[in-house]
């Protein structure tokens, strides 16, 4: 993913024409820029200001994490988190030097791993291009790997020398006909090994989780914005009504919530009629990476309210099951962000957003139709009767409410905290500037949207009893899947591509080209079929099942169209399709958002008679059941 970095020096297009960057901005809202011809300084929005189009910045398309093998994922990983330490201070040559020491890849390949991630902002920079080994990563076989883990595990545990620890590993070689790793190799490996392990063979265990448990960094002790951050979610207090003549009640709403540690600004929300579940937490989270100037027009707000946006480092949140999705921790790895879930039974993991979301409470007990008072109260003034706030109202009256908590003094910081995220980011002396700003916002949706895996049958993608098709999916019909050769008996299996979906759209589904690594929209097979998200089809399956009816797509189609027509007809609408329409107005919004739109490949739709013999459901992971 391509990031505009606004560092001095660097090339940026305003207006069309080509500009550099004079100076590191000093707030979020203008930059310094040198006009080179001319020698003539002047300042620019930010939000106007851009990588140069059509400059190949990337010289190879980036790849979604999804579409990376578990090698090629556990290779990137592990360049990481040795480079880690060196993404905030890249000047710091003495750093380099003893990461070079403690891990034995050379200072030349530190930094080139340091300069791809720069380049693509996320960790798929770091995976070989071709395919193979390059200096400063591990050559030998797996088998042989395993074997040197197992002595040097055993080897920490009992505390044993360098020296016997080897000639461990050259006995178990030798008695399984492996080649012996070279003495230097092993001692490479044994500097990368666990530390805590190591410490824990030394001064035991309780005093390494004391040392290197989540006891070592403590949440208080974050050392800059975006360094770490807590999710949540919470049922809001209040009753929201539907946005007509009517203004029907359609309940309470549920929210997640982003903190920064640091400085206790809120990065970003979502607000949804939907329990939670990973799409929602994704939206969040992309509402906290992106700029929310185009947000707040939105909205009739000051683009400048809300100055916060930039990829996070570390992400705490609850061990529920909705976090768990693979969607939220492969898409957060892709842009090198730690996705840590909070132990059962240590509730140390969240102290701050559960300060935030009780702060948060006691603003909503003056608020129209609020449900925060005392049953004695309720029964006099039912918040149904009070209801006055739409979603959207409540959207732009949260959005204030949070402005107003950004630069109220805050105790814990004993500032505003957006005193304090601006003091973390411009503080000549420990400031680490701005946060870049990633340019495709489409793309970013897309990554954070739910997925899944199955292979193309020749009547198409088959999502529970709905089929997808588009020319781009003719040469992968039946496909085999020639990494897994050999491993199934005569009979190899046939290859699983990925998917992804909207739930509020489901007409139309993305499918991740495996060789250009691009996404590419694949509509209904079938020409005609009626716009629906996720809820619509759960509404018309449950009402064909309720029926005793037989549930095929023609039905689930023909259902959906009766009861829109029901409800048009009789001129009112249920709380379930109001809020339908609520989420179809939201999705609109962000598609007008989306500066570039997402640019996939037209295709030819096609149509053609279906054959379910060969199909089974299947379901989306994003915390919950997709459809049923």
């Amino acid at each position: 993913m391509t990031t505009l970095e606004f560092k001095e020096g660097q090339t940026v297009e305003y207006k069309g024409e080509r500009f550099v960057i004079a100076k590191r901005p000093t707030d979020a809202f203008e930059i310094l820029l040198r006009n080179t011809k001319r020698g003539e300084n002047f300042r620019a929005p930010i939000s106007e200001v851009r990588l140069p189009t059509g400059e190949a910045k990337v010289v190879d398309e980036p790849r979604p994490i999804e579409s990376l093998t578990d090698k090629e994922k556990q290779q990137a990983e592990q360049r990481f988190e040795i480079i880690k330490p060196l993404l905030a201070d890249r000047g710091n040559k003495q750093a380099v030097l003893d990461i070079a020491a403690k891990t034995g890849v050379s200072k030349s390949t530190l930094y080139e791993w340091i300069s791809r991630h720069e380049l693509y902002g996320s960790i798929i920079g770091l995976i070989d291009k071709d395919g193979r080994g390059k200096k400063g990563v591990s050559r030998m076989p797996e088998k042989v790997y395993k074997i040197v883990i197992e002595v040097l595990d055993l080897g920490i545990q009992n505390g044993s020398r360098f020296r016997t620890m080897y000639m461990d590993l050259w006995d178990r070689c030798e008695e399984q006909g492996f080649k012996v790793p070279h003495e230097n190799t092993f001692r490479s490996h044994l500097k990368q090994f666990d530390a805590q392990k190591r410490m824990a063979a030394l001064r035991g265990p309780r005093t390494a989780e004391q040392h290197y448990g989540d006891a070592a960094t403590p949440m208080h002790e974050s050392i800059a914005p975006l360094h770490w951050i807590e999710i949540d979610h919470t049922i809001a207090d209040v009753q929201l009504v539907s946005n007509d003549k009517k203004r029907k009640v359609l309940g309470r709403p549920w929210i997640t919530f982003i903190i920064d540690v640091f400085s206790r600004m809120i990065l970003g929300f979502y607000v949804s009629f939907d329990a939670p579940g990973a799409f929602g937490t994704g939206k969040a989270m992309v509402h906290a990476m992106l700029p929310k100037d185009k947000w707040l027009k939105e909205l009739d707000l000051d683009p400048k309210l809300w100055p916060c946006w930039g990829t996070m480092k570390n992400i705490r949140c609850d061990n529920a099951k909705e976090f768990k999705g693979n969607m939220l921790v492969e898409a957060s790895k892709a842009y090198g962000m730690n996705f840590e879930f909070r132990a059962p039974k240590r509730p140390k993991g969240g102290p701050y957003i559960e300060r935030f979301i009780g702060t948060f409470g006691g603003w909503l007990k003056d608020l129209s139709g609020t449900t925060a008072v005392s049953k004695e109260l309720r029964a006099h003034g039912k918040p149904e009767k009070t209801a006055a706030l739409t979603l959207d109202d409540f959207k732009k009256w949260l959005t204030i409410a949070i402005a107003i908590y950004h630069r109220d003094y805050h105790s814990g910081i004993e500032m505003a905290p957006l005193e304090k995220w601006n003091d973390g980011l411009y503080n000549k002396a420990t400031g680490i500037g701005l946060p870049g700003v990633i340019q495709d916002e489409a793309r970013l949706r897309l990554d954070f949207l739910p997925f899944v895996k199955r292979t193309v049958q020749r009547t198409g993608i088959k999502i529970n009893k709905i089929f997808y098709w588009g020319d781009i999916l003719s040469n992968y019909v039946n496909a085999v899947d020639d990494e897994a050769k050999g491993k199934h008996g005569s009979r190899p299996p046939k290859k699983e591509f990925i998917f992804k979906m909207d739930p509020r759209e489901i007409k139309t589904i993305y499918f991740l080209h495996p060789k250009q690594h691009k996404y590419y929209e694949i509509p209904y097979a079938k020409m005609g079929g009626p716009s629906m998200s996720v809820w619509d089809y759960r509404r018309a399956y449950n009402q064909l099942r309720t029926n005793g009816e037989a549930v095929d797509q023609e039905s689930i189609f023909a259902m959906h169209r009766k009861l829109k027509t029901i409800e048009e007809t009789a001129k009112k609408q249920t709380k379930s399709a109001q809020k339908a329409d609520s989420r179809k107005e939201e999705k609109e919004r962000e598609e007008k958002l989306n500066v570039p739109q997402a640019k996939p490949d037209p295709l030819m739709y096609t149509s053609f008679k279906l054959d379910e013999t060969e199909i089974t459901p299947f379901e989306i992971d994003y915390g919950k059941k997709a459809f049923i």
